[in-house]
């Protein structure tokens, strides 16, 4: 479990890309920085598998201006190393002090092809961010969304979903 880990005793973190070195995508892993938002900090792979390591997640909790500014995710970003090799593109290692090296798959869904996300990953972040909502509440709205295709419909659904809201506010 990557959370038992004694991130100070993490030596390295290898990213395996399918992408080359020219690519912006791979540059800006290397060449890490210390984010200037949190917009900023949310772009950031590095950052990203820091509040993994770190807390287990890197969702909206982890992205504040208090979190992004802390010293230790940053410390931990600045340890994130790409690596081009097609042949082992999706597998990301924590190299530790003492030699040790564990490995963990990543989808390459996203960078392979980012503007077509998979479904299960929109539920997924859907169901995260309206986690005040019933778990019917949350499919009648998933169910809803699909339906908007224009302006009009987007108005509805945004009427409906201020009455979801104001409902589980309310209870």
């Amino acid at each position: 479990d990557e959370r038992s880990l004694d991130v100070a005793e993490i030596k390295r973190i290898s990213v395996y890309l399918p992408q080359s070195s020219e690519t912006l995508y791979f540059q800006k892993i290397a060449d890490f920085k210390p984010p200037v938002s949190v917009i900023d900090a949310q772009m950031s792979v590095n950052l990203g598998i820091a509040f993994l390591l770190l807390e287990g997640d890197a969702f909206l909790r982890q992205y504040t201006a208090e979190k992004i500014a802390d010293e230790r995710p940053l410390d931990l970003a600045r340890r994130v190393r790409p690596v081009f090799d097609p042949a082992r593109a999706g597998l990301l290692t924590v190299e530790m002090n003492d030699g040790r090296v564990m490995e963990a798959r990543y989808s390459l869904k996203t960078l392979t092809d980012p503007y077509e996300p998979v479904e299960a990953d929109y539920r997924d972040k859907f169901d995260r961010l309206s986690e005040r909502l019933s778990p019917e509440q949350r499919d009648a709205l998933w169910q809803h969304a699909y339906t908007v295709g224009d302006a009009e419909s987007m108005a509805v659904w945004c009427r409906k979903l201020a009455e979801l809201l104001h409902l589980s506010a309310s209870v």
